[in-house]
This record gives structure tokens, sequence and C-alpha cells, in this order.
């Protein structure tokens, strides 16, 4: 049933592109006569664009996963589309009052509104997916056994390895060197002064596995 909405919106969308073409080819003031001799024109877009669309696949991928090559394929079919119209409504009455520039205005009017529906249709899908995403971001995760909570932005500071960052400016500032021994935890320094070595971003241990 989808297929079936799919191209009923196409075609849709191409009687809407019709007639936008035919107000741009009149400056937007269309008289009665020149409204009544467009009607045959825009019933053949109707037969031709039902026809086209259906055997171009437009109504077999869904506009949100629209891709360029998708794009390629909906300018494909207008135009075919332009053409079978422009060529049955020669047929019927030889493109009486008709503007000549008419097929090629509604090239180009749905070429942009079907392309343009499918590429807005796709953005508000990504909209909606990162409006979905950004709570899971805050959201917080127990890791372990040890009843750790990490808050999503702090797991992917970890996977990015930027929380070390303020560590480097420990180590700026003199209390810290880049090669050696981590730093102690709080509840394992002694209230006593220690005499050793400062406290380190990378143990050495890391690197001779690096090396290996």
């Amino acid at each position: 049933m989808r297929w079936l909405v799919l191209l009923v919106a196409d075609v849709a969308l191409m009687l809407l592109a019709t007639f936008f073409a035919l107000l741009l080819r009149e400056n937007f003031e269309i008289a009665a006569n020149r409204l009544a001799a467009f009607l045959p024109y825009l019933l053949a877009t109707f037969a031709s664009a039902f026809a086209v669309f259906p055997l171009a696949g437009l109504n077999r991928f869904v506009w949100r996963f629209s891709s360029f090559h998708d794009h390629m394929v909906v300018t494909g079919a207008v135009a075919v589309a332009a053409t079978a119209t422009a060529g049955l409504a020669f047929a019927y009455n030889r493109l009486d009052g008709v503007a000549r520039s008419l097929p090629f205005l509604q090239f180009l009017t749905g070429t942009a509104l079907l392309i343009g529906a499918r590429v807005l249709h796709r953005l508000a899908h990504e909209f909606s997916h990162d409006r979905k995403a950004a709570p899971a971001m805050l959201r917080p995760q127990l890791h372990g056994n040890a009843g750790k909570i990490v808050i999503g932005v702090g797991e992917l500071l970890r996977r990015l390895r930027l929380d070390e960052l303020p560590q480097l400016f420990i180590i700026i500032r003199g209390d810290m060197s880049f090669i050696g021994p981590r730093p102690l935890l709080s509840q394992d320094q002694s209230p006593r002064p220690r005499f050793g070595p400062q406290p380190q971003l990378t143990p050495i241990s890391r690197l001779s596995q690096a090396g290996s």
C-alpha cells in the first residue's frame, strides 16, 4: 500500500509543479481562457506521470532514505514525463493555447519539487532521530558491577581519549610528567609527605606493551 501512497504523492507534486510552471510563464496572471486551454495539458501530465513514475521505480524507495542516485532517477523520470506530456498534448490539439516553453518550465519545477520533497523528508527524519538520540547521550548508564555511573558524554570522551586532557594542564603546571608511575588514589595516599618520582600520565608498562 505504501507504493500507491508514494505514487499518488509524486503525481500530485508533478501536477502542482505543472501549475506552478504555468504561473511562471504567465507572470502570475492567468486569464480564464488560458486556464481553459491549459486543462488538456494538465490531464496529459497526469496520464504521463501515472505511467512513467512506476516504470522508473520512483515509488519503490522510501523518501527518507533517498540518495543522489535516486535524485538522478527522479530527474530522468520527470524529463520523460514532461516530454510525454508535450507529445500527448501536441497529438490532441497541437498545444493550442499552451506556450512552447511550458514543458521546459514543467521539467524544472517538477524536478525541484520532487527532489526537494525527498530532501526535506530526509532532513526531517534525521532531525527527529537526533532529537530522540540526544537524551540517550545524557542518560546515566551503569558499567560493570562496581556501580559506577558514566554519562553518555563521558563515554564519548573516554573513547576519544579526551578524558586525559585535564591532566595535560597539570603536566604544564609541573605537578606531573608524561611517562612514569600513575598517581595514587586518594585512599591510597599516605598522610606523610612522600619523596619520590612525580606521578606520570602514561605508565612505562603501557609503553612496553605498545612496543611489543
